[in-house]
């Protein structure tokens, strides 16, 4: 099995490099084999792949490759969620594989559910987070809370940084407003920060975007505004047995996005 990715964004790690390692397999070797099952990680280059025996294509959140995927019948597709593989195969014939992304957190760290609840923080990329930072730290200061944030728009920042970044809040924050984006509709969106948050003892609040709803309704506690934003984590703050709730059903959501599950279905690829 060969990993190929995009070199450029967050997947490149989480998708490729990380897996890859996991599985004993290359990641962005100098050379292709034609009979080894290759996996390409939002990249594509239509000539190669037209060479390559058994293909899949990791289209992440991008669609952009549809059109290329759907005139070369031999590559399959991998879907990030079912959500993603309804959309996906409402467009193609290529066959469809669901493998959802796997959390950080690969030691399974756990926060002391006794601790003092004291921190709120968003990790991800600056472009989807609509609230005004600033505003946003002066409320729940009021409340007690302070904000912390930790930008990723790149490859750069470590699964070792996220991991420490989420060892040192208490409750997450998430908030992407609806969007048009090219190539990138809502359907390829996942879960995933609500589960790395999950991994570690942490509830989140966050915007009820589509993915979050129609994958992990009932994990995390919606909000659909600023101000909702923070009496929902001040509501977390003061209330241990709401806190306590939503800590116990974002683990159990998250326990099967451990990295050695999501290893076990790249294996199973045929």
């Amino acid at each position: 099995m060969i990993f190929v990715t995009n070199q450029k964004w967050p997947s490149t790690r989480i998708r490729g490099y990380q897996i890859a390692k996991r599985l004993g397999a290359k990641c962005d070797p100098d050379k292709l084999i034609v009979d080894e099952m290759t996996i390409f990680v939002k990249t594509f280059d239509e000539q190669l792949i037209a060479q390559l025996k058994n293909v899949y294509l990791d289209i992440n959140d991008s669609d952009v490759a549809l059109p290329l995927v759907s005139v070369l019948p031999h590559t399959k597709v991998i879907a990030i969620s079912k959500l993603a593989k309804d959309y996906i195969s409402s467009r193609v014939r290529n066959k469809v594989v669901i493998i959802p992304e796997q959390h950080c957190n690969f030691e399974n760290i756990r926060r002391d559910l006794a601790r003092p609840k004291k921190v709120v923080g968003y990790v991800g990329s600056k472009f989807c987070f609509d609230l005004d930072t600033d505003e946003l730290t002066k409320m729940l200061h009021e409340k007690g809370l302070e904000f912390q944030v930790l930008f990723c728009d790149d490859i750069y920042v470590t699964r070792k940084e996220v991991c420490d970044f989420y060892k040192t809040i208490d409750i997450q924050v998430c908030f992407r407003l609806p969007r048009l984006v090219a190539n990138m509709p809502p359907e390829l969106k996942n879960d995933l920060k609500i589960k790395n948050a999950a991994s570690f003892g942490i509830p989140t609040v966050a915007y009820p975007e589509l993915s979050y709803r129609k994958l992990a309704a009932g994990v995390f506690i919606p909000a659909m505004s600023l101000q909702e934003v923070v009496e929902k984590c001040h509501q977390l703050k003061v209330g241990a047995d709401m806190y306590a709730y939503y800590v116990k059903m974002g683990y159990e959501y998250s326990e099967q996005s451990h990295i050695d599950r999501i290893a076990h279905l790249y294996e199973e690829l045929e």
